[in-house]
Order: structure tokens, then sequence, then C-alpha cells
């Protein structure tokens, strides 16, 4: 295992934007950019035949369509910038596309599906021999939902078909051989998602998959006013939020940024020097694009601190089976981003194109599923 690999944390592999035909995203608030189209037709890349039904969604949103009989889709109400978009078919592989929006207010493509390989005998056995599938399952629900007072709201509705690869009980992985239902009733979601894979090495996870959100209907009046309000909260102080206060030149007076060098400890929750406070416009420069930004980190390291939340002590557990330190929680919310790369691009609608290349710690990492919202979510 790589010293590189350990040092990634839980990120989404992803980069999420928003389509639907009868969908326009609009939000004053956050003066989000205009909207371009996708069209195109969806085939079968051996037979080169229409395929019908194929399902086109917007990673990581709540956005998605179908294709008609003839193979066409038709995608409008996508946010100017760059975006994936993912599209599957019973019968065939997933696949990802980037869609470049930056410049052309319309995208015209072709897409070609491969047909899925039938799985044979040996195989499917072959994944059912664990026996420790139980212990690497009560390991993934951690890893992957969190382990926050929400995650317990949150249900893996078909789990047989992830199954396990793994070295020892500290270096292993799973995948799934089938689309992965989850449902959230502490938001309100359904979630489906294609997992490529998650990595574990100790308490360090890297997550590569795609998340398609289908927002829970309700006519009870006191349900869904619980979820618009949790939604607020998993909203507020998150990195998400961040991005687009920085995009929007908004100055949010919740948010502080710190520029640490050298080697710094995680975790180690604390004010640090205001000579290392940071102004937004010191951390981002724009480009040629008026939807993307370039976050600077020069080989430093950012501590973000949010004050609009104290900790919780399923974070303080969290905190200590990650560093063994034992502390009271503080007033404050303390996040870090590091990357290897001086600049990373993101997007305005709040994430960064390459996420891989961005390590997150502290309250942005214990954030998982049961927090994450989609990026088309409009407070």
């Amino acid at each position: 295992m790589s010293a590189s690999f350990i040092r990634c944390l839980f990120v989404i592999c992803c980069l999420p934007c928003c389509l639907r035909a009868h969908h326009a995203l609009v939000s004053d608030s956050l003066c989000l950019p205009a909207h371009f189209l996708i069209k195109g037709v969806v085939v079968d890349s051996l037979t080169k035949r229409p395929v019908q039904a194929a399902w086109i969604f917007v990673n990581n949103t709540t956005l998605d369509t179908v294709s008609l009989r003839s193979g066409a889709y038709r995608l409008s109400g996508v946010p100017m910038g760059r975006h994936e978009i993912v599209v599957s078919a019973t019968g065939y592989l997933p696949r990802r596309i980037i869609a470049d929006g930056t410049k052309e207010p319309a995208l015209t493509d072709t897409i070609c599906l491969l047909p899925l390989r039938p799985k044979s005998l040996e195989e499917m056995l072959a994944r059912t021999k664990y026996k420790e599938w139980n212990f690497f399952y009560h390991k993934f629900k951690a890893h992957f939902l969190g382990t926050s007072d929400w995650a317990s709201e949150v249900r893996i509705l078909n789990p047989w078909v992830i199954y396990f690869e793994y070295t020892n009980s500290k270096e292993w992985r799973a995948l799934a051989n089938d689309l992965l239902l989850i449902e959230n009733m502490a938001l309100g979601y359904r979630i489906r998602c294609y997992l490529e894979q998650m990595a574990v090495a100790g308490q360090v996870a890297v997550f590569d998959g795609c998340l398609f959100f289908e927002p829970i209907a309700t006519i009870d009046p006191h349900i869904a006013e619980k979820w618009r309000k949790n939604r607020q909260v998993a909203y507020r102080g998150s990195l998400m939020q961040f991005l687009r206060c920085l995009a929007t030149a908004e100055n949010d007076s919740l948010f502080k940024v710190f520029r640490l060098r050298g080697t710094e400890y995680f975790y180690h929750t604390q004010e640090p020097a205001s000579k290392v406070a940071q102004s937004p416009t010191s951390v981002i420069q724009p480009t040629e694009s008026p939807y993307e930004f370039s976050f600077v980190f020069a080989r430093d390291q950012m501590q973000i601190n949010y004050y609009g939340a104290g900790e919780d002590m399923a974070y303080r557990r969290f905190v200590n089976r990650m560093t063994r330190i034992q502390r009271l929680p503080e007033r404050f919310r303390a996040s870090w981003l590091a990357s290897r790369s001086e600049r990373v691009m993101f997007n305005r609608l709040g994430y960064f194109y390459n996420p891989l290349t961005v390590e997150v710690y502290g309250y942005w990492e214990y954030q998982r599923i049961a927090e994450r919202l989609p990026i088309d979510y409009n407070p």
C-alpha cells in the first residue's frame, strides 16, 4: 500500500453536474450560471443499434432522464461547466462521460455502451465463500455510511450485492456486482450507487463510485419539515457551502481560513495564530471560465474553522478512533484540506473537479453518506 494512498481520505470520486429536461436549476441566492443542452443517441457499441430505456443521470444529483426507442436522449438545464454524466442500461456496463459546457451552448454526443459479459458460475460461487462477510460488512457500513447519529437512520436495502477482497483485516476493498440501493431517512433521500470500489487501509478509506439522489415523497408534514431542517443542518458548515461562498465572494463570517506550512497534526483542533489567517480572495483564483475557479494550495495545508456549530460527541468518538486522542468537544468545527497539486479546480456549485487530488481531514472527513447532499441542493 503506497503512502500516497494511505493519506487519501474518504472522497466520492465523481465530477457531478445537473440535468433533466423538465427541471431547470435556478438559485438567486447562489447566482448559479446559465444552462446548456446535451443531446445525442445511446447505441450498442458492437451492433450500433439504438439502446432503449438507457438511464442517464448526472453524478451526485437528483437529475436524470431515459433514452427513447430510437436511443435518442435530450438533457436540458445543465449548469454551465464541466460535468460527469453516467449512462447505464440492462445488460450493459455503466459508462461515465465528461461533458464540457464551459463554452458551447449545446453538445451533441453519441454514447456507445459495451455489452456486459455474463458471469461464470465459478465467479458467482467464489463470492459467496467468504466466512468473514459479516465482519467486513460491519466495517464497510462504518466507512461508507459514517458513524454519526444520522447513520443509524440510513439503510442499505440490498447488501447481498456487496462482496469483499482482502489481504488482512486492515487492508481490504468492497465492490458490488449490482446497483446498490440506499435509503436515508435522516435527510429524505433514496440513493442509487454504482460502487466501483471502496479501498480501506486501517482507518482510511478511498471511495470510487457514482451517486443518484431521489427525494422521498411524503404526505406527513412533520416528516417533511424534519427532512428540510436536517438538510439545512447538513449543508451549514459543509465543504459544499464553503466552496460556494468562495465562488460567489459571499463574506460568510462563520468560516475562517488558515494557511499552514510544514507538517501539521490533523485532528488536534485549535485556533491557529491570526498571522496565518487568509482572506477568501487569497486562496482562489479566477479562470478563463466564469463558472470555474482554482483553489490555490501552493503545497500548503488549509485549516478551515466553522463557527456556526460546535463538535458533537459522535465526532469526538470518531477522532478517538483515528488518533487515540481524548479531549472535550470544541465550540467550532475544524477541517483540513491538503493536496500534492498547487492548484485544484472547482465548480461554483461547490465541488472539486478531481476530488482524489484533495485530502480531506477533520469534520468534513467525518461526514459520509449519512450527511451527503446532492450538489443541486438549494438551501
